[in-house]
């Protein structure tokens, strides 16, 4: 029966941990990013004056004059789907998939089995009644 179905292994599992990837510094990133286009709209909107503040002071590093780019509404409405176990869920989704196609395969085998055996059976039959 093993020439028909043979057991497959399943394929050794690994804890893959990224070390690369942290969601405190995540959110102070965005937090600081939030704050700093804050800033920089107040400032806009308010007169001009010598106020800066340590946020801005802390950017500009030298006086130099910056430029900031420009952004669209889809750059800025990016949100990183990269969190810890994203690769591991695609590899799960790829094994149910590749499980599906395995379990058709056996039913074809086995409907074909079955056939083979009808087969057999109703010529085992006729050579009897021939007979």
């Amino acid at each position: 029966m093993s020439i028909l179905f043979p057991k497959i292994n399943k394929p050794r599992e690994w804890d893959y941990r990224p070390i690369y990837y942290d969601p405190k510094q995540e959110e102070m990133r965005e937090r600081r990013e939030t704050l700093h286009r804050q800033q920089s709209q107040a400032a806009e909107s308010s007169s001009p004056s010598g106020h800066v503040s340590l946020l801005q002071a802390a950017d500009a590093g030298p006086k130099q004059e910056q430029r900031t780019p420009q952004t669209t509404a889809d750059q800025t409405a990016y949100k990183p789907s990269l969190h810890r176990g994203s690769f591991r869920e695609a590899a799960n989704l790829q094994n149910m998939r590749q499980a599906g196609t395995r379990q058709s395969q056996k039913r074809l085998v086995i409907i074909v089995a079955l056939l083979l055996a009808a087969l057999l059976v109703f010529y085992i039959a006729n050579t009897i009644a021939v007979q």
